[in-house]
């Protein structure tokens, strides 16, 4: 009985994997769905009629730029923060028509609502 207690400290790794894989894909989904609302011409306010509701805070959306199109890159779950951290690479067009490339980092915060906000400093 004695040796078998090393499989069971694995097993305890990877029952708690899981858990901020399903927090990985659920938060990319909210960021994708909100950039999405974005690039089809829509406003954040709406985004906190969905189910679950959804807070975006992203002031170059208030600001007025439109967003072109968005490439998500990396996507990870930070433990210390309690947030799953989106690396996306958006491309926008300003008010005077000028197109420009941002790369930003948007933490997601899980709950009800979802809040979505870029971070500047990651």
């Amino acid at each position: 009985m004695d040796r078998w207690w090393f499989l069971a400290i694995p097993l305890v790794f990877l029952a708690g994997c899981g858990f901020p894989a399903a927090k990985v894909d659920e938060a990319k989904g909210h960021v994708k769905a909100a950039l999405d609302k974005w690039q089809a011409g829509g406003k954040s306010e709406e985004l906190k009629a969905q189910s679950p509701p959804v807070e975006f805070y992203e002031a170059l959306w208030t600001a007025g730029e439109k967003l072109e199109s968005f490439e998500m890159d990396e996507v990870k779950y930070v433990e210390a923060e309690k947030v799953v951290r989106c690396n996306v690479r958006l491309t926008l067009r300003n008010k005077k028509g000028k197109t420009h490339t941002e790369g930003v980092t948007y933490d997601v915060i899980l709950g009800q609502p979802v809040k979505i906000v870029n971070n500047p400093m990651p």
